[in-house]
C-alpha cells in the first residue's frame, strides 16, 4: 500500500505522473511510514503518536511516547542536470505542475536506494532521452532550500554536439539555447536566473565554480569555490 504525502511551497519537479495546480509536490511513500503522521498513531506499536520534543532532542516530532518511536521528517533530495553543449544549455519545458509551461533544466527526486548520480542519469534520460555516464556528471551546485525541506545537487556534464531530443511525459518542449536568447521570461524560478548567468560565464572562460547556496521562491545566495574539472 502506498500513500501521498502533499507539500506546498517551492518545490521539484513533480514525481511521474503527478499533477496539480499551483506549487505542489506529491511524495508517495510505503503506508506504514507515513502512518504517524496521517493518521496519528506509531507503526511499530500501534499507540498514539503525538507531536513534542523527544528527550535529548531539540525539535518538536512525531513521536511515541509508549514505544520512543520518533518519526524524523529530514530533507529530500532533489538531482538537477545542466547540460552544456556547443555554449549552449539544455532546458526543458514543463508539461506538469509544478511550473507547467515554464523552462528548467532536467532533473527530479533521488529514489530509495538510488544515489544522486544515478538519479541524475535516469532523470536526464527520462525527460529528454540524452544518456551519460555517472562519470560524467560534476558537481557544480549544492544547494539548500529551507522552506521546503529539500536539498537539491546540480550537476554539469558536456556533450560534443546539440543531441537530438526524445522527450519524456514530464517535457512539452526542449531545446538548446545560448545566452543571448535563453528564455529568461519563462524559467522556472527567476531568483535563479543569476545561477544561470554564472554557469554562461563559466562556458565563456573555461574555468568552472562549484556552488554552495540557500535557495528560495525569491533569493538565491551563493558562497562559490574553485572546482575546475
Amino acid at each position: 500500500m502506498i500513500c501521498i504525502r502533499w507539500t506546498t511551497g517551492f518545490s521539484a519537479p513533480a514525481p511521474r505522473g503527478c499533477s496539480k495546480s499551483g506549487m505542489i509536490a506529491a511524495r508517495i511513500t510505503n503506508l506504514t511510514d507515513c502512518v504517524g503522521e496521517l493518521a496519528g498513531f506509531c507503526f511499530q506499536c500501534g499507540k498514539a503518536m503525538h507531536r513534542s520534543v523527544p528527550p535529548g532532542d531539540d525539535h518538536e516530532r512525531w513521536n511515541c511516547s509508549a514505544c520512543g518511536y520518533v518519526r524524523y521528517e529530514n530533507p529530500t533530495v532533489v538531482v538537477l542536470v545542466a547540460v552544456e553543449a556547443e555554449d549552449r544549455l539544455l532546458v526543458i519545458r514543463r508539461a506538469l505542475e509544478p511550473y507547467k509551461g515554464r523552462w528548467a533544466v532536467p532533473g527530479g527526486f533521488v529514489e530509495r536506494d538510488e544515489s544522486v548520480t544515478l538519479a541524475a542519469v535516469r532523470e536526464l534520460e527520462e525527460e529528454t532521452g540524452i544518456r551519460v555516464e555517472e562519470d560524467d556528471l560534476i558537481p557544480l551546485f549544492i544547494a539548500s532550500v529551507v522552506s521546503t525541506n529539500q536539498i537539491y545537487v546540480t550537476f554539469r556534464t558536456h556533450l560534443q554536439t546539440c543531441a537530438n531530443l526524445n522527450l519524456g511525459i514530464e517535457a512539452s518542449d526542449g531545446a538548446w539555447y545560448a545566452r543571448e536568447d535563453f528564455p529568461r521570461d519563462e524559467f522556472w524560478l527567476p531568483a535563479l536566473l543569476p545561477a544561470v548567468d554564472d554557469f554562461f560565464d563559466c562556458l565563456a572562460t573555461g574555468h568552472f565554480k562549484l556552488y554552495v547556496s540557500d535557495w528560495s521562491e525569491t533569493s538565491m545566495h551563493n558562497r562559490a569555490f574553485d572546482f575546475n574539472v
